[in-house]
């Protein structure tokens, strides 16, 4: 080996926790600070997962998820037609950033719309405005809905963004066709289990299903996480931010932490302001 070879892969395994080389034949695990097994499975899940970006592209650089681990993977083809794999866990710095899109998002309410609930000035309409807050600041959120239980016990759309709220007015959903769950606590719904998140008697299900994918974006949900909001100890609607892209868009811990402590927030103020009466 020559020693400018030497020192690119000590270079390498330096900034890197796993180095593959993949050739024709197979592939090489050339580095890992984890144990080969391990290390040999995140790079099939990787293949696999990846397969129609690694075939078209000569070169990649993609985020790759496996279990509590965040992945940088850089693939860069060599001379000889090989590929070489680089993984970088990134897990603490996605957490930093998660909690600097928090404190952005804390921040521009507390500015935008405290005040204005506890002063009266808040109208339907900010709740436009707040929906949009979390597609704007968080990534990997495509679109927010905020549903109410309005005085005759129905569920219904107050405000969206990024949906059709003129065709989701037209819904008027019972208790019963959402998933009990919701009513508890926060819940995060996956791709194989959007279409199901609602609980639709025979007779309505085709037709709300229909205004649901129509206006809603139903089909093209890959995963959303569902925040409750209670007065007077009652579950009294929810928030629903939803991932267009991502099935593990709400898996980490510091979503769901921060969902759970908007989930308080939301009902504080709903309990100690007019804010139910002003959403309708």
């Amino acid at each position: 080996m020559k020693g400018g070879d030497i020192i690119f892969e000590k270079l390498l395994n330096k900034l890197s926790d796993i180095v593959v080389l993949s050739k024709i034949n197979g592939y090489e695990i050339v580095h890992t600070k984890y144990k080969n097994e391990i290390a040999e499975t995140i790079f099939k899940l990787f293949l696999a997962e990846n397969e129609k970006k690694i075939i078209d592209n000569y070169d990649i650089e993609v985020e790759f998820e496996y279990k509590d681990k965040i992945f940088k993977v850089v693939a860069i083809t060599t001379d000889d037609d090989c590929k070489l794999y680089s993984f970088q866990e990134i897990s603490k710095l996605k957490e930093i950033e998660l909690y600097k899109y928090t404190l952005e998002f804390l921040n521009q309410i507390q500015k935008k719309y405290i005040k204005k609930i506890f002063t009266g000035a808040f109208s339907k309409k900010d709740w436009k405005g707040f929906s949009e807050k979390f597609v704007k600041i968080f990534p990997n959120v495509d679109s927010a809905s905020l549903i109410l239980k309005d005085k005759d016990g129905f569920f219904s759309f107050i405000s969206v963004y990024n949906h059709d709220i003129k065709g989701l007015k037209k819904l008027k959903l019972r208790k019963s066709d959402f998933h009990p769950k919701r009513f508890e606590n926060v819940t995060v719904i996956k791709l194989d289990e959007v279409l199901e998140q609602y609980h639709f008697s025979t007779k309505r299900k085709k037709e709300i299903t229909e205004i649901l994918i129509k206006c809603g974006n139903l089909a093209r949900i890959k995963s959303l996480i569902s925040i409750p909001i209670f007065k007077d100890n009652e579950c009294i609607g929810f928030l629903t931010l939803d991932s267009w892209e991502r099935e593990d868009a709400f898996d980490n811990r510091i979503i769901k932490y921060f969902s759970k402590m908007l989930s308080e927030i939301l009902s504080n103020l709903f309990q100690y302001s007019d804010l139910y009466e002003k959403s309708f």
